[in-house]
């Protein structure tokens, strides 16, 4: 049995044609078809939120050396904080040294 080989820009052509659940799903085994993809800033905000809650525990909440350790500005940390609300219930946090 012979079968016809496509160009590749006949394939191209052909892949941009489909839909987008056509082209994720062709894209391989490694993306799940059935989950929800987020924008890539929405799906790093929990690990980001993690990465920086484990290195303030680990600098003892010291955010002049966690900002040095995570390399970014003090600011930064501070604005992350803040919008993963890490500042307003930081003495709840198990690891944070008494005041």
């Amino acid at each position: 049995m012979t079968h016809a080989r496509l160009t590749h820009s006949e394939e191209r052509s052909k892949w941009i044609e489909g839909s987008s659940a056509e082209r994720i799903h062709s894209i391989g085994p490694q993306l799940d078809c059935d989950s929800t993809i987020k924008p890539l800033k929405a799906a790093l905000e929990g690990p980001e939120r993690e990465i920086i809650l484990q290195a303030l525990r680990a600098f003892g909440w010291n955010r002049n050396e966690t900002a040095r350790a995570l390399d970014i500005s003090r600011s930064t940390l501070y604005l992350k904080m803040k919008s993963y609300g890490l500042l307003t219930q930081v003495a709840d946090w198990p690891g944070m040294p008494p005041a």
